[in-house]
């Protein structure tokens, strides 16, 4: 006989009421003292578990690891199941190797559903709270997130992952991510942010100076913000309530932001920056931007839903003021009554109030009259 408070740590085998030892037999083990003790390989207090389980095998003894640094998983009628060191079935995440643990890039973390369960899942979600090893914040706060373990069991982690033909980010220790994330260059997790974190103006920010750490050294994808729901891979054009203002932000068909790591793009006769589509504003109708991904540099017009004005035109915008554009490039922003006149191929300001030999007025030029009557909210891009 094992004297103990809790005599389940150091037994081998079981014997009923009735003298007959267990064998091949689950027990649900209630004789629990006021400190039960800790499991290393589940890294829970047992204290914290809503039901005790033992397996005793066929030649009646109990599975359990051999030591802390490997749990034991067996399979007991068709399912697996892990053991900590004392032979305590391990509930919920634990990891199946104590001395790497959770928070390593290597570590192997398992998932063994509920307390009443403890089967090994495959391919499986579950919405739980990480052990005291993989985030003592998590733990502390009771902050539940998201797992999804692979066939094996074992919990993805640290990597982007199609699941039921959705695509969906965790973190170094599997939490599913929703919001921005970061990828870095080995496609390994690398930051997230949620999207009301930042403003329009960080996201236009250069990467020298930008506020967003590893926004130049990794990809950007954008995650659904309902975690409940779906926090899957979102791609194409999205409105985003950002800290200060709504945004479109632009996303390939893999997820990655279109204009990645600080870089000016162009898709679909529109330019993007980190992401970011540079819209003019709503109330202005048109705005201009830099093109600088040749060594030119020369302004276009884009007008609120980002398209570029292409073509040679004369448009009006929000303030009345008059924008020319000339073979798609940006000409001037004048604020003439009249609208302005062309002939021969050239622009020219006009009024229809002076004598009609007086009405032609000067050429306008980019050089003469470009970098008049620019507004902040004007020019959206000009690095």
């Amino acid at each position: 006989a094992v004297e103990d408070d809790n005599p389940f740590k150091s037994a081998k085998y079981y014997f009923g009421d009735d003298g007959a030892m267990y064998a091949d037999q689950w027990l649900l083990y209630s004789q629990v003292g006021e400190n039960p003790g800790y499991s290393e390989l589940g890294q829970r207090n047992y204290s914290e578990y809503d039901e005790m389980w033992l397996y005793f095998g066929a030649n009646g003894r109990k599975y359990a690891a051999s030591s802390t640094d490997q749990s034991k998983q067996r399979e007991i009628n068709g399912k697996a199941y892990l053991f900590d060191e004392n032979g305590v079935m391990i509930p919920q995440l634990s990891v199946t190797n104590a001395n790497i643990r959770a928070t390593a890039s290597n570590a192997k973390v398992k998932y063994g559903s509920l307390d009443v369960d403890g089967e090994l899942k495959d391919d499986y979600w579950t919405f739980t709270v990480p052990n005291e090893v993989m985030s003592q914040h998590d733990y502390d706060t009771e902050e539940h997130s998201w797992f999804r373990t692979k066939k094996d069991g074992s919990v993805i982690k640290d990597k982007i992952a199609t699941v039921l033909g959705r695509r969906y980010a965790f973190d170094e220790i599997g939490r599913m991510q929703t919001g921005f994330v970061i990828m870095l260059e080995d496609d390994t997790f690398g930051i997230k942010y949620d999207v009301d974190e930042w403003t329009k103006e960080d996201f236009l920010t250069d990467a020298l100076n930008s506020p967003i750490a590893a926004i130049d050294r990794g990809s950007l994808y954008l995650f659904g913000t309902d975690e409940l729901n779906d926090g899957s891979m979102i791609t194409g054009e999205v409105t985003v309530s950002l800290r200060d203002t709504n945004a479109v932000f632009g996303f390939k068909d893999n997820g990655k932001a279109i204009g990645a790591r600080c870089t000016l793009a162009k898709n679909d006769g529109k330019f993007y920056f980190n992401g970011l589509r540079l819209d003019a504003d709503g109330s202005l109708k048109y705005g201009i931007l830099k093109d600088t991904r040749t060594g030119h540099g020369e302004y276009v017009v884009v007008d609120s839903n980002g398209k570029v004005v292409k073509g040679t035109k004369i448009l009006k915008d929000g303030e009345g003021n008059w924008i020319v554009v000339s073979n798609s490039k940006f000409v001037a922003r004048v604020s003439d009554s009249d609208r302005p006149r062309k002939k021969n191929g050239r622009f020219y300001h006009y009024d229809s109030s002076a004598a009609r030999h007086d009405r032609w007025g000067a050429e306008i030029t980019y050089a003469a009259d470009g970098l008049n009557n620019l507004d902040s909210d004007f020019v959206l891009f000009d690095r």
